[in-house]
């Protein structure tokens, strides 16, 4: 009984790590793609909510995948 709440907890404890590496990283690319834009000149700052610019990432990043 003990093994088994070990691993779950350790399995939870991973999934939950997982999610925030993901979290962050969504985060920071979104960050460094809006600076390279800023830098540009092509967005301006402050121009877009955090919500637009996860969006905007995401569809940057499934255009990629597509080639």
């Amino acid at each position: 009984m003990v093994v088994v709440v070990v691993v779950w907890v350790t399995m939870t404890i991973l999934s939950l790590s997982t999610m925030v590496i993901y979290i962050l990283n969504i985060c920071v690319y979104t960050h460094t793609h809006t600076h390279i834009h800023n830098r540009d000149g092509q967005i301006m700052k402050n121009n877009r909510t955090d919500k637009e610019q996860l969006l905007r990432a995401k569809m940057v990043t499934i255009t990629r995948d597509n080639g």
